[in-house]
């Protein structure tokens, strides 16, 4: 559907612009959070890490974490500290053989060592360049996890809470302007029939359908903010042979995904909502180019018939 080709065409952008990684683990001035696909942080509790089950609580509840790379790991592997105050020994992040995530006093370098009772690896962690954090195993990586007081179970991704993250996400997302020709943002409007007719839909016409906000694989390059519901009604907005124009679609998906960062992002994650409402006007911009207003009407050709006796 229409949205997922605009999508598709922005990333094509974005990926041409941005340069450099979000995060470099040969540098501990480089520290982070860690958060799941819908931005909820891990939290500490005691010596645990888990994914925060809710959003109450401040920033400061989510810790902050860096990389160092331990002599004895392999390339690529790294030690995952966390981030406390200079008086504070360190706490290294060790995965147990369950999966979980619990802190210790030391690395146990890429073998691991059995501490407490209990079998224990720190020098596995690794990086790539949009954030997304692995576990290195036998020669093979596999997505970082954690899990919310429900057992659910997230991977995980780097993340920071300023401004700074935004720069190859949000707030370099939104430069798209700047590299589309002006021509293409435009507010301009495309409406489903000529003056004085109305439509229906057409005997035989497709169903109405709905993609998403586009392919996950480009999650790392501008989270999603959990509009899902948006881009979907967006979608089916575009197909709907009552809606208007392309502006009533573009307005309400715009107030959708408002509202969404309003409702998700308080308490915890009250950090992240400036930077879900930045997006959602890169998204807001993307439906309201030249592009959008040929699928409406592409669409609107497809499925539906003005007449001026369909008024009556």
């Amino acid at each position: 559907m229409g949205f997922q080709q605009l999508w598709a065409l922005t990333v094509l952008l974005v990926l041409n612009y941005t340069a450099g990684c979000d995060v470099n683990p040969d540098s501990s001035m480089d520290t982070f959070h860690l958060v799941d696909p819908d931005m909820h942080p891990v939290v500490r509790i005691g010596n645990q890490l888990q994914l925060s089950s809710n959003n109450l609580g401040q920033e400061d509840d989510a810790p902050i974490f860096y990389f160092q790379r331990p002599a004895s790991a392999p390339q690529g592997a790294y030690d995952l500290i966390l981030a406390e105050h200079d008086e504070t020994p360190p706490h290294w992040v060790a995965r147990t053989e369950e999966g979980n995530l619990v802190l210790t006093d030391a690395s146990t370098g890429p073998s691991g060592q059995v501490v407490n009772g209990q079998n224990l690896v720190t020098s596995v962690f690794t990086i790539d360049c949009d954030g997304a954090v692995s576990v290195i195993r036998e020669g093979k990586h596999a997505a970082l996890t954690a899990r919310n007081g429900a057992s659910v179970e997230r991977a995980l991704t780097a993340f920071n809470y300023g401004d700074e993250a935004f720069k190859r996400r949000a707030t370099e997302f939104a430069s798209l302007g700047l590299m589309l020709d002006a021509r293409s943002l435009t507010k301009r409007d495309a409406y489903r029939c000529p003056p004085g007719s109305c439509a229906k839909t057409k005997h035989g016409a497709r169903p109405a359908s709905s993609n998403g906000c586009g392919p996950e694989k480009y999650y790392h390059l501008v989270p999603e903010f959990s509009f899902t519901d948006c881009c979907d009604a967006h979608d089916k907005c575009y197909d709907s042979c009552a809606s208007p124009s392309a502006s009533y679609c573009n307005n309400q998906f715009h107030d959708c995904m408002m509202g969404k960062c309003d409702q998700k992002y308080h308490g915890v994650s009250i950090g992240i909502r400036a930077g879900c409402k930045r997006t959602a006007q890169v998204y807001t911009n993307a439906v309201q180019g030249h592009w959008a207003d040929v699928l409406f009407t592409k669409y609107g050709n497809e499925r539906c018939l003005c007449k001026p006796y369909f008024c009556k």
